[in-house]
């Protein structure tokens, strides 16, 4: 069997084996990416909030819990922290709001050293 395909496989094992929900963000143009367990989370079909973008997780997140995210986000992006992790309300479509625990990294960086992509 050849690396990828092992390595493919055990990446779908884990994410069955954990159900989380998966987000992967393209910081410069707000494009994200998500499984369909992350829309479950919040009581969603994937489907049913595309196109997803980082207006649409402005729109879940409770009010009260921004700052403390881009707190979080930025001091990761000053290498202030390994993972940019945060315990946030979302809004569930019933209405009520669920706690998430949401854990991030830089994986990419332009030339001034701004985080481009985040998983």
């Amino acid at each position: 069997m050849h690396k990828n395909t092992i390595s493919q496989e055990v990446n779908e094992l884990v994410l069955d084996a954990t159900n989380v929900g998966v987000w992967d963000w393209r910081v410069e143009n707000d494009g994200l990416v998500c499984n369909e367990r992350w829309a479950e989370i919040i009581g969603y079909s994937l489907s049913e909030l595309m196109p997803v973008d980082y207006q649409t997780w402005l729109d879940v997140l409770h009010p009260d819990d921004l700052p403390r995210a881009i707190k979080n986000y930025d001091y990761h992006c000053q290498g202030q922290s390994e993972l940019c992790e945060l315990e946030v309300r979302m809004k569930h479509k019933s209405g009520h709001y669920v706690w998430v625990l949401s854990t991030g990294k830089a994986i990419s960086w332009d030339v001034e050293g701004k985080p481009t992509r985040m998983i």
